[in-house]
This record gives C-alpha cells, sequence and structure tokens, in this order.
C-alpha cells in the first residue's frame, strides 16, 4: 500500500491507539507511545517509554533525570521487542518523532516507514539535533519517514503527511524553540 496516498484518517487513528499507549507510561513528564502496523492494517507491536520489565519501577526514580535516561527503554523499542510477529516491512507510529538511537534500532528491524505527529515545543529545544540525525539516517537508509500535519483549512482534508526530511528542512534550532 503506498503509504503516500493512503486515506490519512489511518495514519490519524494509529497516532491516537499510540497516544492512548503512552498513557501507560508511568514517567509523569514524558509519555510516548509507539504502534507497529503490517500492511493489511493489523497491529503487530505496542510499546511505552518506560524501565526494563522486571525492574522497580517506582516514580521516584523517574525524578531523577540521569537515572531515568540510563534506564528507560524508548517506546519504538518496546513495540519492536513486544512485537507478536514480524517487523520487517512494516510501519511504526509514534507519539513523538524517534531519537537517533530509536531510529538506529526501527532500521536495523527492517520497518520500512514511519509516521509521526508533528513535534511539540517542549520536545523541539530538547530533541532538535537528534530529530535531525534520525530523519537523515532514515533518508540514507531508505526508511521513509513522515509527519502527520493537522490542516484546518475547510476545503481540505484533516491531516496530509509530509517527508519528515523535507518538514525539519523548513526550521533551524532558532525557528523550532520559537514554534
Amino acid at each position: 500500500m503506498p503509504y503516500k496516498n493512503a486515506d490519512p484518517k489511518w495514519h490519524a487513528r494509529f497516532i491516537d491507539l499510540a497516544r492512548h499507549v503512552a498513557t501507560w507510561s508511568k514517567d509523569p513528564k514524558r509519555q510516548v507511545g509507539a504502534v507497529i502496523v503490517d500492511d493489511r492494517r493489523t497491529v503487530v507491536g505496542l510499546g511505552y517509554n518506560g524501565f526494563p520489565r522486571g525492574c522497580n519501577d517506582d516514580p521516584a526514580l523517574y525524578a531523577d533525570s540521569a537515572k531515568k535516561l540510563s534506564m528507560v527503554v524508548h517506546a519504538e523499542l518496546n513495540a519492536i521487542l513486544n512485537a507478536n510477529a514480524v517487523v520487517r516491512a512494516a510501519t511504526l507510529y509514534a507519539t513523538a518523532f524517534s531519537c537517533d538511537r530509536c531510529a538506529v534500532h526501527i532500521i536495523q528491524a527492517g520497518i520500512a516507514r514511519v509516521i509521526f505527529p508533528e513535534p511539540d515545543n517542549s520536545a523541539w529545544s530538547k530533541w532538535w539535533e537528534s530529530f535531525h540525525t534520525a530523519a537523515r539516517l532514515y533518508s540514507d537508509a531508505g526508511v521513509e519517514a513522515y509527519i502527520l500535519v493537522k490542516c484546518d483549512a475547510p476545503w481540505s482534508a484533516s491531516y496530509f503527511i509530509e517527508p519528515a526530511i523535507d518538514y525539519f528542512s523548513r526550521f533551524t534550532p532558532m525557528s523550532a524553540s520559537a514554534s
């Protein structure tokens, strides 16, 4: 199925599902969800950011940023690790654009395309360089990366997807933090 021409409502539905999955995270500051879908639009993997299975996930541990960053498994990797089917050639939807480390795992898993909502202002300032690196990695590896853009114009569809590399090329770190 050519995703550039796929019904944008399906992309929005899977992003909404990823947002629901994100609520399962115990991280009080940043909840991220991911959904992996095969070419028949069947969900094959779900993940959210959190500590590894079996580890203490006391909310107090999330307050220590350094400890949290060293221990947390990102939503995208959790979705890959928890998948109940092969993820090669699948589509990953996530509530936040992936960091460069997650992009590496997504590429290695053979995921064909990734779709994310527009980044929020808090993500821009903290993850700007990582977003750009991830977008370049996706482009180099041939992974289709898109941003799901909400369109409020009454004459248009509610959503459209834009190649991530094009989306990010319009911004600089300064303009991103101001948006």
